[in-house]
Parts: structure tokens; C-alpha cells; sequence
């Protein structure tokens, strides 16, 4: 939403416009809330559940990594499955219900891996959360940001996601290493199980809709019909991406630029990173420090991102 007019004729109008900028604000600061907390709890499992396969394994780092491997590949495939359908899933059933999924399939499963830490029970938490975490984290916070904002006021929104996503990163890992030094690696697991049952009860209470938002701006004629939903998407329409890096300059740099991002901040490329730390007997400081590192970049990137594009 623009900023108000406070030059407007129409006093009525101007307070309705005020408050509308206000409440969208808030709306904003709610949705990187949203994302730093479900970035936060992927981030507080990543070594400490890497450790525990190793435990469960007798120390056998060849063999976690085959399963780390193994997780990474369903990840990725729902990634790739889920992420086409998810934006026109939203804009059907809404976004604060699939906003609130993620929290919801957390509590348990985090839950589930600090009582009973078995190889099988720290998998499926891998990938039932990690994947959760793009279709109701990364996909709906984008999608809430879209309905909120359009031009350069969605690209600043962008950036300030993008540093949301990196603070977590920075966060996370060092309250990981913290954890695990009074508790153990599964106290991460408690820790993530708690918070992600904070966000659930916050996020219950607080979170708004806010497709309403993309819908009055489509009957305001601000946005172009075709882009508020229509019918599910093939999964072929995925292969489009690969269209932009042959656009115009703008957009490649653009393409290129959010490319980047999602090879820096993926998760498979995170969990590789574990297993060989890990093979190369990194302590759970250094490797905390190493990923922290990594969000800071990722923050650092963000705030360049909006004078690039």
C-alpha cells in the first residue's frame, strides 16, 4: 500500500487511508515475525540433529550422510511437487491457515525427536518440517507481501523478508550451541518444540488474512486479475523460471540475484555442509559460528538487494 495523501480533500477518506497504511504495516511486521520464528526452528534442529544421527549411527558419518542424502532428495521433491500448487491453494483456502500448518506440524514432531531421538523419527521430522517450512513459511510469506504491497514498496518488503530470513540464520545456530552445552543436543529439540508451540498460540490470536487485501486491490483495479489466483498451475509451468535468464537485463540480474539467495540458504546445501563439518570433526561452536556466519551474509545481501534491482 502507498503512503496516505495528507493533503487530501476529504477527511474521511484520509483517516480510512491512514488507518488502512497502519493496519498494513502491522500486517508486514507480522508476516517477518512469522518467518523469522518457523527459519528459527528449522535452525535450531540442523546440527543438533545431525549429531544425534550420528550417535544413533556409532559415529558412522558415511552412513549419515547417505541418509541426510536421502532426506535432502524427498525434501527437494516436495519442494518441487508442493511449491507450484501452494500459492493457488492460498488463494482459496487463505494464507493464515497454512501460515499456522507449519507451527502446528512442528510442535509434535519436534517434540516426538527430543523424547525419542531414533534415526527414523529425526528423518521424518527433516522432511515434514523442512518442507512445511518453504510451502508455509518462504511461499506464504511471499504471498502475504504480494497482497500487501506492489512496486517498489513489494521490493523493500522483499529485502526486509530477506534480512528476517538471515537474522534467524545468524540466531538460531548460536542458541543451538548454547542449548546443546547445558542439555545435550536434544534440548535444541525441547527449545524448538516450545517455540514453534508460542507461534502457533501467538500466531492463532494475532495473524490476519490477507488476501482480503489482494482482493480489493484487483476490484480497485491496482492489480492485474489474472495474478489474484484462477486454476491450479501445471507442474510443467515450473520450467518457465528457466525463461527469465534469457529476459531483459533487468530481470536476469533479478533472476540471478534471488538464484543465488536460494543456493546460499537452501537446505540441501546446509545439510551437506554438517555432514562435513562434521566428518571434519568441527566443534559445535565453530559450526554454529560457520552458519551464523552465513546468515549474516544472507542479512548483508538483503540490504544491498533493493539499489541492485
Amino acid at each position: 500500500m502507498g503512503k496516505a495523501d495528507c493533503n487530501a480533500p476529504d477527511e474521511q477518506a484520509l483517516v480510512k487511508t491512514c488507518s488502512e497504511v497502519s493496519r498494513s504495516q502491522r500486517l508486514e511486521k507480522l508476516v517477518l515475525a512469522h518467518q523469522f520464528t518457523i527459519v528459527c526452528v528449522s535452525l535450531l534442529t540442523l546440527q543438533p540433529r545431525t549429531q544425534l544421527m550420528s550417535m544413533a549411527s556409532g559415529g558412522n558419518v558415511s552412513r549419515v550422510g547417505r541418509q541426510i542424502n536421502k532426506a535432502a532428495a524427498w525434501v527437494a521433491l516436495s519442494d518441487l511437487l508442493l511449491s507450484p500448487f501452494a500459492g493457488a491453494l492460498s488463494d482459496r483456502l487463505g494464507r493464515r491457515p497454512l501460515m499456522l500448518l507449519g507451527a502446528a506440524a512442528a510442535v509434535p514432531l519436534k517434540a516426538l525427536a527430543a523424547a525419542r531421538p531414533t534415526t527414523t523419527i529425526l528423518l521424518l521430522d527433516r522432511v515434514v518440517c523442512d518442507a512445511l517450512r518453504t510451502l508455509c513459511g518462504t511461499t506464504m510469506a511471499y504471498a502475504c507481501l504480494a497482497d500487501l504491497h506492489s512496486g517498489e514498496a513489494y521490493t523493500t518488503a522483499l529485502a526486509q523478508l530477506g534480512s528476517a530470513t538471515g537474522l534467524a540464520i545468524v540466531l538460531a545456530p548460536l542458541a543451538a550451541s548454547g542449548l546443546a552445552r547445558v542439555g545435550g543436543p536434544k534440548q535444541a529439540f525441547r527449545a524448538a518444540a516450545l517455540l514453534s508451540a508460542v507461534h502457533l498460540a501467538v500466531g492463532s490470536v494475532m495473524l490476519e488474512e490477507t488476501l482480503g487485501w489482494r482482493k480489493a486491490r484487483v476490484a480497485q483495479g491496482n492489480m492485474d486479475r489474472s495474478s489474484s489466483g484462477g486454476s491450479l498451475p501445471s507442474l510443467f509451468q515450473c520450467l518457465g523460471f528457466f525463461r527469465l535468464f534469457t529476459s531483459s537485463a533487468k530481470l536476469r540480474l533479478r533472476t540471478c540475484l534471488f538464484s543465488l539467495h536460494c543456493l546460499l540458504e537452501g537446505k540441501v546445501l546446509q545439510d551437506q555442509v554438517a555432514v562435513l563439518q562434521l566428518d571434519a570433526g568441527w566443534s559445535t561452536e565453530r559450526r554454529a559460528r560457520w552458519t551464523s556466519g552465513l546468515g549474516l551474509a544472507i542479512v548483508l545481501g538483503s540490504q544491498a538487494a533493493p539499489s541492485l534491482i
